[in-house]
């Protein structure tokens, strides 16, 4: 029933990442997906505010993001 899901629907989704419209020809989407991901990162650590941490505990943070793979580059960021 369409008047439910309208009644019940609090708001359209709409991704923040994803590509939503057609690409012009010849135009790579994995580029342009990385790129709107990047704008969004930006953005989001545009807003952050880091948290005050005992310094060995983020320390230790940063090991375990260090070992599962993010880069150092990216830790310092945040």
């Amino acid at each position: 029933n369409q008047k439910h899901t309208v009644k019940n629907c609090r708001k359209a989704y709409i991704p923040q990442v994803s590509l939503r419209t057609s690409l012009p020809e010849g135009m790579d989407p994995n580029e342009q997906l990385y790129e709107s991901m990047h704008k969004r990162m930006e953005k989001q650590l545009a807003a952050y505010v880091k948290p005050e941490l005992d310094p060995e505990i983020e320390k230790q943070l940063d090991e375990f993001m260090l070992s599962i793979g993010m880069k150092q580059e990216d830790i310092d960021k945040i």
